[in-house]
């Protein structure tokens, strides 16, 4: 048995990206991308194989890295309260920093395979993939999580390779918020200790999982796990 991990792909994108620098204790910066990457196979990587080992060129589609859109944004800001005062008031009610930091993005791609090998071809580490009988994504107003993707529209394809392309379908995509308040005592010119709360999802927005991928199985198409819900910590730090 002879694998090729050998892979070739490309990457095609734009970046907009809209600063504004530190000036009366506030800095905003926001990016956008619109990016497209192919590949031939998983990028080398060898997790997943092919489909068809007689016919690589089967294999070319969106590579499992491609992120369609994806939007970044951050601030940073310095509240007015007691700037540049001294005293008690100042170190009390003074010195409060606010920070957020926002990640949304499209879904990755996915495609549905199967466990059965639909020819013996003495290649038990392929991934089939099964048939396609029509195009298989939903809209946004379609899709449960019960239901991410039309699962009647793929077959387990017997006696001959399935017709379903690599990386059809999408995962669901993210949007994450993080937020943090920091409190800033000042002991000396260059001393310093800082109060940290901070807060990771703060919106408390499920990251789901991809959906269940192997025709057959109960939970094809349907999502049932996702990431790690709100965190926060509180923290000390001193600077010197």
């Amino acid at each position: 048995e002879f694998i090729d991990t050998d892979a070739s792909g490309s990457y095609e994108g734009g970046v907009v990206k809209v600063e504004k620098r530190m000036s009366n204790g506030l800095t905003l910066l926001f990016t956008y991308t619109y990016s497209k990457a192919l590949f031939d196979s998983f990028a080398g990587n060898g997790a997943n194989r092919l489909s068809d080992p007689f016919d690589a060129r089967a294999e070319k589609g969106l590579a499992e890295s491609d992120i369609r859109h994806r939007v970044t944004s951050s601030v940073l800001y310095e509240l007015p309260f007691f700037r540049g005062q001294h005293g008690l008031a100042a170190q009390l009610l003074g010195g409060w920093q606010a920070n957020g930091v926002f990640v949304g993005q499209t879904g990755m791609p996915i495609y549905p395979i199967q466990a059965t090998e639909p020819i013996a071809d003495g290649c038990p580490r392929c991934n089939p993939r099964p048939d396609r009988l029509a195009n298989g994504n939903l809209s946004s107003d379609q899709r449960t999580l019960q239901r991410w993707f039309d699962t009647s529209a793929f077959k387990i394809a017997v006696g001959h390779y399935g017709n379903a392309g690599r990386n059809i379908l999408s995962a669901p995509g993210l949007a994450n918020l993080d937020c943090s308040l920091f409190k800033n005592f000042h002991i000396t010119e260059s001393k310093r200790v800082q109060f940290r709360w901070e807060m990771y999802n703060a919106t408390n927005t499920p990251a789901f999982n991809a959906p269940g991928l192997t025709i057959g199985t109960g939970t094809f198409g349907q999502v049932t796990s996702s990431g790690v819900g709100r965190v926060m910590q509180f923290g000390l730090r001193y600077e010197f």
